[in-house]
């Protein structure tokens, strides 16, 4: 303390810069025509400038935010650095047979100006497909009836018809 009643403080910053992904469960998976998934992205310490963490994904496979390109984004500015951006993951119900255990890999990378934050690699996030197509072979009558004791009797027509397009 000083005559004049000033202290000097002293401020110790414990935020450690970084990018948190929280996956619900541990992991994220979906199911086409069915249950959706969703997890997290927050920084670990107030960036300098806005942080942008773009994502990549399949739009063949995955919808995210309602996003259908394969390109979207969150920002984390000085002010809302702190608070979690959540990224609803959807399974695009397609007619293609991918098989169960499929998955879809989505990419996310950063952009800004704060030197720290430009430079952090975000972690990926691996999306579990169960996949709500069956590949089957549906044998079906051309419409022809063959005649019992004919002395001519074209052959059966057989004809294959698959359901769903095979992955």
């Amino acid at each position: 303390a000083t005559a004049n009643g000033t202290h000097t403080v002293t401020i110790i910053d414990n935020d450690l810069p970084g990018i948190t992904v929280s996956e619900s469960g541990g992991v994220t998976a979906v199911t086409e025509g069915g249950a959706t998934d969703s997890y997290s992205v927050v920084l670990g310490s107030q960036p300098s400038a806005d942080v942008t963490i773009n994502i990549a994904f399949d739009a063949a496979q995955l919808v995210l935010n309602g996003d259908t390109d394969g390109l979207t984004s969150l920002t984390f500015t000085p002010v809302s650095w702190n608070i979690a951006q959540t990224v609803n993951v959807l399974a695009l119900d397609d007619t293609v047979v991918e098989g169960s255990g499929s998955s879809s890999l989505i990419v996310q990378t950063t952009s800004s100006t704060d030197a720290v934050y430009g430079a952090i690699d975000p972690a990926d996030v691996s999306v579990g497909i169960t996949d709500n197509d069956t590949a089957e072979v549906i044998f079906s009558s051309a419409g022809f009836a063959a005649v019992e004791g004919a002395v001519f009797s074209p052959g059966m027509t057989l004809r294959v018809t698959a359901n769903g397009a095979p992955g």
